[in-house]
Formats: structure tokens, C-alpha cells, sequence
């Protein structure tokens, strides 16, 4: 029931939407409803189109509202995907060691809660495209799973996406980061030209 009033209530804000694209409290609760749902990708966009609109209206009751609403779905999504960071560690705490039989389940484990932390944090970056602190962390997980040149992208188009963002200079440095672990995995597995060449491109 809860489920199908609250597509109902999308359906009925989308069309308000569209028949007043100022209505921006309106549309306001249209982001509120999606994530309510759990589309993080529509709900982003419409509270980005809410504040964006009640800040040049100066209506500050409203974008308070907003903004509230925004916030408390981003860091709920944040949150979990920092806790699943940490047990992640806590169960594996080096990825790159291959474990025997008698530990390949805590590895295993160790994946189920990085994978469950991407999820987290791609939806806390679609709730808040701008936020440098979740870009960051989306980042940081691929890195430490080993997976850097997804980690570098994330994080090199966080530079671009975050660049209003106060903190954007954490993202930057964990691009740099990235960078140099990627480099010395290359060494450590011996693979000296394509080492040769990733360095070029880093220095340049």
C-alpha cells in the first residue's frame, strides 16, 4: 500500500513538474518521493533543480526543507557505505593477499562489504553529485580493492563535478594516492614498461 500511494504521489508531482517548472517546492517533494523509493538518480536531480531554484528565489523556509530532506537520505546512504568500508576491513584487511582455503571466506566477505559500499556510496553521489567527501570514499574503495583505474576515474571527474565543494582538495589528493599505488603495483608485479609508461603520463 505505502509502495503504490508513493508512485502515485511521483506520478501526481511529475505532473505538476511539468505543467509549473517554478513550482520548486514542488519539486522539492518529487525528489523527497523518489527517494523515498529509492531512485536516487531522479531524486538527485530534482532536489538539485529545488535548491538550485528556492536559493535564486531567496526563499530560505522552503530550501531549508529541502536541503534537510537531501541531506538526511545522503548520509543515511554515506553512512552505510562507510560502515561497509570498515567491516570490510575488519573481516580482510589486506585485499591483495591471497588467502588460503581456511580464509578465502573472510576475503569473501571482504568483497560482499566493499560491493555493498560502492552501492552506498553511488547512491549518496547521485543524491549529491557535488559532494567531495562521498567521491572520496567511492573512490577509495576501489582502491582498495584494487580496482585503480576505476578508482581514478571516479576521482578524476570528482575534481570536476566537486570543484564548488570546500574539501575538494581530499579528492585531489586521493587521486594522487591512487596514482602512486597503481604505479608500485605495476613494479611489484614486475610489469617495468607498462610502469615506464604510467609514469611518463603522471609526470607530464
Amino acid at each position: 500500500d505505502y509502495q503504490r500511494q508513493m508512485n502515485k504521489a511521483v506520478d501526481q508531482l511529475n505532473m505538476c513538474a511539468t505543467e509549473d517548472p517554478k513550482d520548486f517546492e514542488a519539486l522539492g517533494y518529487l525528489g523527497w518521493a523518489y527517494a523515498e523509493l529509492d531512485s536516487a538518480g531522479p531524486a538527485g536531480v530534482w532536489f538539485d533543480k529545488a535548491v538550485a531554484g528556492l536559493t535564486e528565489l531567496g526563499d530560505k523556509k522552503k530550501l531549508d526543507v529541502v536541503a534537510t530532506n537531501r541531506e538526511s537520505y545522503w548520509a543515511k546512504a554515506f553512512n552505510d557505505g562507510i560502515r561497509n568500508i570498515q567491516d570490510a576491513q575488519a573481516a580482510w584487511a589486506d585485499y591483495s593477499k591471497e588467502p588460503s582455503a581456511d580464509e578465502k571466506p573472510l576475503k569473501d566477505e571482504a568483497t560482499a562489504k566493499y560491493t555493498a559500499a560502492i552501492t552506498s556510496l553511488t547512491r549518496a553521489k547521485l543524491l549529491k553529485p557535488a559532494s567531495a567527501m562521498t567521491l572520496r570514499n567511492l573512490g577509495t574503495v576501489y582502491a582498495l580493492m584494487g580496482r585503480y583505474d576505476e578508482a581514478e576515474a571516479v576521482l578524476r571527474n570528482g575534481l570536476t563535478e566537486a570543484a564548488q565543494d570546500t574539501a575538494v582538495g581530499q579528492v585531489g589528493e586521493a587521486l594522487k594516492m591512487v596514482r602512486s599505488n597503481k604505479a608500485g603495483g605495476l613494479l611489484d608485479a614486475k610489469k617495468y614498461d607498462e610502469a615506464i609508461v604510467y609514469y611518463q603520463e603522471l609526470s607530464k
